[in-house]
C-alpha cells in the first residue's frame, strides 16, 4: 500500500510526522474507483497536478486488462512533475502509449493546458472512455469535451471527507440530476455525466 498525500491540516501533518515501526488503523477500501466501460476501446487518461496518482492506478488497471491508452500530464511548471511517476506511466502505457506533457508556463512539453491537448486527440482520434482527475475546473471542462466528441467519461473527484463513511455528509458531490452524492461512499469516481460541474 502507498499513500500518497500533501500536509494541509492536523491529519496529515501527524502522518508526515510517522516513522518505521509507527502503528496506524486503515479504514477501506470505501467508495468506489475506476471501471473499464463495454465496449472496450483506446482509453485517455488526463492528469492534472494532484491528479496523477488516482490517473495512475487507473493506467494500472487499464494495463492489467489489456487496454491501451494515452496520457496527457498537466501542471503549473515543470518542476511539479514527478519524472519517476511519468517514466512509470509510460512503461504502463507499454510502446503504444502517447505521453503528452504540458505546463501552464512551457518550462516542460508543451505550453499550454490540458484541455488544448484533449480537444486535438478527441477531435483525431475515437477513445472508448476518457479518465481525469486533476483540479475541478480541468475535470469539468474534460467533462464537456467528452460529452461535446461522444466519449464516456470518469472523474475522480476531490473533496474533503471527515470520516471516510458516509456520516458527517462533509463531501458532498452536487448531482446533475438534483441531489447529493458522498464523494467517499458514491465515488470517488464519478461519471462525469452525472455531476453538477
Amino acid at each position: 500500500v502507498d499513500l500518497l498525500y500533501a500536509v494541509v491540516g492536523e491529519g496529515t501533518r501527524r502522518l508526515s510526522s510517522m516513522r518505521e515501526g509507527d502503528v496506524s488503523r486503515l479504514t477501506g477500501p470505501c467508495g468506489h474507483g475506476w471501471w473499464i466501460p463495454e465496449p472496450y476501446g483506446r482509453a485517455l487518461l488526463v492528469a492534472g497536478g494532484i491528479g496523477l496518482p488516482p490517473v495512475s492506478a487507473a493506467a494500472g488497471m487499464l494495463a492489467e486488462a489489456g487496454v491501451g491508452f494515452d496520457i496527457v500530464v498537466g501542471a503549473r511548471t515543470g518542476a511539479m512533475l514527478p519524472r519517476e511517476a511519468l517514466d512509470r506511466l509510460a512503461e504502463l502505457g507499454g510502446g503504444s502509449a502517447k505521453l503528452m506533457v504540458c505546463t501552464d508556463d512551457g518550462s516542460a512539453g508543451r505550453k499550454g493546458f490540458t484541455t488544448d491537448v484533449v480537444r486535438e486527440l478527441l477531435k483525431a482520434s475515437s477513445y472508448g472512455c476518457v479518465y481525469a482527475c486533476g483540479p475541478n475546473v480541468m475535470m469539468a471542462a474534460i467533462a464537456q469535451l467528452a460529452a461535446e466528441y461522444g466519449t464516456a467519461c470518469q472523474v475522480s473527484l476531490e473533496r474533503m471527507m471527515g470520516c471516510g463513511f458516509g456520516a458527517c455528509s462533509c463531501c458532498n458531490v452536487a448531482l446533475a440530476a438534483g441531489g447529493y452524492a458522498l464523494c467517499c461512499q458514491d465515488g470517488p469516481v464519478f461519471d462525469a455525466r452525472e455531476v453538477a460541474w
